[in-house]
């Protein structure tokens, strides 16, 4: 009957270890699959941090390049100004020679 018992708590045991091989496999799985999953996070975490001084750079070239605009336009606007001035200027000269 001691021999029987011990045979049944020892099968008992088999089974517990069989499970337990089974449940450390699906978690060696399971890790390897969350590993990828951070291979892939820090893949792209690194993609995003090389290009990110690209975009901040891209940025203030954008806020260079809408500067700069707005001085050309300021310059077009003098230029029509002095153009405007000029014309005035040799039509007064028209009707001075034209007095004298």
């Amino acid at each position: 009957e001691l021999y029987g018992a011990l045979d049944q708590r020892s099968d008992d045991w088999r089974d517990d270890r069989a499970d337990l091989v089974r449940g450390l496999a699906r978690c060696d799985r399971a890790i390897g699959a969350i590993e990828g999953k951070l291979d892939v996070a820090k893949t792209t975490a690194r993609a995003f941090a090389e290009e990110a001084p690209a975009v901040k750079r891209a940025g203030e070239l954008a806020g260079k390049v809408e500067s700069v605009d707005a001085r050309v336009d300021a310059l077009d606007a003098k230029v029509g100004r002095f153009r405007d001035a000029e014309r005035r200027s040799a039509t007064d000269r028209a009707r001075l020679d034209a007095l004298e």
